[in-house]
């Protein structure tokens, strides 16, 4: 097989290796371009390869950003968890900014939790703490609770 050969080869190989890979799971291009390198692909066929997906728009990291935020919302999870899973997954700052200003306000989100979950305000607290809610959210919740408003958005 001559260089041109092989090169189209490769680039098959790479092409053929990212669908199996997207057709399994949705993936951020850096992920994508992460398990390609580990596979073996080189650096600039790899880059190529996500390059074009992306061009194809079968790697866009806006709407698995978009959708995998709304997700981890319905889950009960706050802002800064959603964040840092956007992130973990290989989603850049604006693309994860974009996807959690879409996103009901955390607040809201926050008290719409306390009033299925119920509880003493310590517990709580801490439970959305653990979720990944802020301390404007936390305080916001906690006192629809005192005062009883929280039960409305059941």
């Amino acid at each position: 097989m001559d260089s041109d050969g092989s090169a189209r080869y490769a680039r098959e190989a790479a092409l053929e290796l990212a669908a199996r890979t997207l057709a399994r799971r949705d993936l951020s291009r850096r992920a994508l371009d992460s398990r390609l390198r580990k596979a073996g692909v080189t650096q600039e066929l790899s880059a190529e390869t996500v390059e074009g997906l992306a061009a194809e728009r079968l790697v866009d990291d806006r709407r698995l950003a978009t959708g995998r935020a709304a997700v981890l919302a319905g889950r009960g999870l706050g802002d800064a968890a959603i964040d840092a899973r956007l992130a973990a997954d290989g989603i850049d700052e604006p693309e994860r900014r974009e996807a959690l200003s879409g996103l009901p306000p955390e607040q809201e989100r926050a008290r719409r939790l306390v009033a299925k979950l119920g509880g003493g305000s310590e517990k709580v607290a801490a439970g959305l703490y653990r979720r990944g809610f802020g301390p404007d959210a936390i305080e916001a919740a906690l006192a629809a609770l005192d005062d009883g408003s929280g039960a409305e958005l059941r």
